[in-house]
């Protein structure tokens, strides 16, 4: 039982030093950090500073639960952004497509109004011709 207690003591000594090496002054700055990055929108990286300072404050772990919870927020708030970005796409690409199906439409109408409209005056000149060979 004692060997099991000074392995438990001896395992935790790093973890204990390195949380007695943290002053609230490190945790302010990891904080402000995590903050930063999260704005920046390096949202991993912000995750990291946050568990850095859990370890450094361990008794403040609320406080850096909350600005957790605030990460993933914002993260969640991105990806809503690209959801609906992504389906607005979608949108404006179906209406590019019938846009240029409606063109191609009318440039078919064109070509065959233009066709017409040459076999007309066609007719009428191979008309004003036979009119003018008949009294010539």
């Amino acid at each position: 039982m004692k060997h099991h207690l000074i392995s438990v003591l001896l395992f935790l000594l790093p973890v204990l030093a390195h949380a007695q090496d943290c002053t609230p002054k490190d945790y302010d700055r990891l904080m402000a950090e995590a903050k930063r990055l999260a704005n920046d929108g390096a949202y991993d990286q912000a995750i990291n500073k946050l568990q850095s300072a859990k370890t450094c404050q361990p008794q403040r772990e609320a406080e850096v639960s909350r600005e957790i919870l605030r990460v993933f927020e914002k993260v969640n708030g991105e990806r809503q952004s690209a959801i609906k970005n992504a389906e607005e796409a979608r949108l404006q690409q179906q209406l590019a497509k019938a846009s240029a199906d409606e063109a191609r439409k009318q440039q078919a109408f064109a070509e065959k109004k233009t066709r017409a409209a040459r076999n007309v005056a066609l007719f009428a000149q191979k008309r004003e011709i036979d009119h003018k060979c008949r009294f010539e």
